[in-house]
């Protein structure tokens, strides 16, 4: 009976699914990492929360792995598969590509984050099969939450797609691996997106304005959004608990992006070590943050508020130097 697994990278951004397969499927290779490094940058939310809604829908542009445009990708829709679903999958992964699904129900997959507790449709990624024990291995957010390897068993996967089917839900399953496009870091092209990101105001993103907010200004926007979280007008148990994991994400690939340009243009690392600041009050936040979430302490929201105001400065005055360098360097 046969098996096969393969290898898993680190990916880059962990606080969702569709974020997390592209540094997952690219353990040997750093063009699919430095076209991240190059591309992104923005952070984006919208204002929904300020008219009711319970979120702001924090996020960074370009960070899913369907944005990377050099993925070696087969995209199968299920619904016409049949039987063949299990053969698709094994082949894929003989091959050496990493499977992502989509359209299943959580519900019925061991260790995934909804197991037995309700019906949820849901994403993930297989990078290995066993014939003897008729499992998956998979990469995705497991019951505590957390980005971590385990195994489903195959009946169930199979189970969850009839479930999502029964409902008129048809997912689908994709072949991914990295092409040998060789991509390298670009300081001009990320010059130019931090020009954009630093260039983020609320002249340009009124509060009034339906529109999203994209750049630096979303941390005056979250700022807002732990004011109404405070004051009770958005409801405790509906706080949207992934935000500031989507900031420590954000925050150190920034670190990573300061210290490639260093690198690439030959500066002292002095920046990379001042935006260090940046990189720990976020890490700092998410702690207070998720603690908070776990057993009410509204105390602790005016201090993530500070912590996120010194973020932003610190930054600010990072990202702008950096500029002025790259342009004396360019």
């Amino acid at each position: 009976m046969k098996k096969t697994e393969l290898e898993l990278g680190k990916p880059f951004f962990t606080t969702y699914h569709f974020q997390g397969l592209s540094g997952a499927v690219s353990p040997h290779t750093s063009s699919v990492k430095n076209w991240y490094i190059n591309q992104s940058v923005h952070l984006n939310c919208n204002k929904a929360f300020l008219y009711g809604f319970s979120s702001p829908h924090l996020s960074i542009l370009k960070s899913s792995w369907t944005e990377y445009p050099y993925f070696d990708k087969y995209i199968y829709p299920m619904r016409f598969l049949n039987n063949d679903v299990h053969h698709l999958i094994c082949e894929l992964i003989d091959n050496g590509y990493y499977v992502n699904f989509d359209g299943v129900d959580d519900y019925y997959l061991e260790g995934k984050t909804w197991y037995k507790v309700r019906h949820f449709c849901h994403d993930g990624l297989i990078f290995g099969y066993d014939k003897s024990d008729k499992t998956y291995n998979v990469f995705a957010y497991d019951s505590n939450f957390q980005y971590s390897k385990f195994k489903i068993r195959q009946a169930s996967f199979n189970r969850g797609k009839k479930q999502m089917m029964s409902v008129g839900v048809y997912g689908n399953l994709a072949g991914v691996k990295p092409s040998d496009k060789a991509v390298e870091i670009e300081p001009k092209i990320i010059y130019g997106n931090l020009k954009e990101y630093l260039d983020s105001t609320f002249d340009k993103y009124p509060v009034s304005a339906d529109n999203e907010v994209n750049g630096i200004i979303v941390h005056k926007y979250l700022e807002m959004y732990l004011d109404r979280l405070y004051e009770g007008i958005i409801e405790y148990d509906k706080m949207d608990w992934r935000i500031f994991r989507v900031l420590c994400d954000h925050k150190n690939f920034m670190h990573e992006r300061i210290k490639g340009v260093e690198q690439k243009l030959k500066f002292d690392t002095s920046l990379s070590e001042e935006y260090k600041k940046a990189v720990d009050n976020c890490n700092t936040m998410h702690v207070l943050y998720s603690s908070h979430h776990k057993k009410r302490r509204d105390s602790v929201l005016p201090i993530v508020k500070k912590l996120l105001s010194e973020t932003n400065d610190t930054e600010h005055k990072v990202l702008t130097e950096l500029i002025k360098r790259m342009e004396a360097a360019m």
